[in-house]
């Protein structure tokens, strides 16, 4: 039964974590349509995109640690009762 809330669990994680990436891709196509009219290279625009995808990700991973130690402590505080 972890098996399967652990495999739940990650699921919504990658969901969670996919779903501002496309989002953010599909309102920029207007964006990135211009700038390959203007002369933005096919590898520029990609090089872009990762270089995004790597911010937003890291920043994710961040801060989702940083939530997930907070609520470790608490509870491990609680736990300990100290």
């Amino acid at each position: 039964m972890n098996n399967l809330f652990l495999g739940l669990i990650i699921f919504l994680a990658t969901v969670a974590l996919a779903n501002p990436l496309i989002m953010a891709t599909v309102e920029r196509r207007g964006a990135l349509f211009l700038l390959r009219r203007v002369g933005a290279t096919t590898r520029q625009l990609l090089s872009m995109t990762f270089w995004q995808t790597v911010i937003l990700d890291v920043t994710g991973l961040v801060l989702g640690a940083a939530a997930a130690a907070a609520s470790v402590m608490v509870v491990s505080k609680a736990l300990a009762d100290t």
